[in-house]
Parts: C-alpha cells; sequence; structure tokens
C-alpha cells in the first residue's frame, strides 16, 4: 500500500451526492419457473466466479442488468449462455427496458445436461414510445 496522504483526500461534504449505481453486483439465481423481473439492459460484461467442474477462477461472460429496488437502482448480472446469447444475437441497445422471465431448465437436445430457458421481451411506456 502506498502512503495516503492527507492533502490528497477530498472534504465529501454536502455538496458531493451519490452520481452511480451500486457497484457491488448481486447475481441473478432465478429459483422458480415463470420468475420475472423488469430491468434495463446495460451491458454484457465479464465477471470473474468459479468455474462449476474444475473449481478454478474463470472470466464469465454476463449480461449486467440495472433493476430499479427501494434503495434506488441496483447492478444485477446472470451468465446463462442462452440468455447472454439472447442480447447479443437481437442487438439489444443499452438503456433498453426489458423483462425477463425464468422458464426454467430445459433437456439439451445435444447432450445429457440441462440449461436455462428464458423469455426477453422490451417493454415501452404505454401510450407511447420507450
Amino acid at each position: 500500500m502506498s502512503l495516503i496522504l492527507l492533502n490528497k483526500i477530498k472534504n465529501l461534504d454536502d455538496d458531493y451526492e451519490v452520481e452511480s449505481v451500486d457497484l457491488n453486483q448481486d447475481y441473478w439465481y432465478p429459483e422458480q419457473e415463470g420468475e420475472l423481473k423488469r430491468l434495463v439492459f446495460w451491458e454484457i460484461g465479464q465477471r470473474k466466479c468459479l468455474d462449476q467442474q474444475s473449481g478454478k477462477q474463470i472470466e464469465l461472460d454476463c449480461v449486467i442488468f440495472i433493476e430499479p429496488c427501494e434503495e434506488g437502482h441496483r447492478s444485477i448480472a446472470n451468465g446463462s449462455k442462452r440468455l447472454v446469447a439472447m442480447f447479443e444475437n437481437n442487438d439489444i441497445e443499452q438503456g433498453t427496458p426489458v423483462q425477463v422471465t425464468y422458464r426454467g431448465k430445459k433437456k439439451n437436445k445435444t447432450n445429457s445436461n440441462q440449461s436455462d430457458h428464458w423469455s426477453v421481451q422490451t417493454l415501452r411506456r404505454k401510450g407511447g414510445s420507450a
């Protein structure tokens, strides 16, 4: 750690206000089929996590969303390959409001594993544009 000089630290008085979403990103683990969230799509980014098979730390592509909550807004992520692909393949713009519904696990056709299935629908303000 480097030496911290007091004259380099700003006084964070009433002239400062919070300007960003909380940087602590939660991971969304849907629990039941039909669970849905209304979110704002932010980006596809990478998140460090443990690989379930190898136990090694990997970079996982995740969809990053902003979710309205009691505290204002929070950032959440989900790394389901099918969900990430839906956003990549449909060229959804940053800031687009969406409704994401978890459709449960379904058996894969190419192997004996199961994958999460999703429904993603864009939202617009009633009677007008988004």
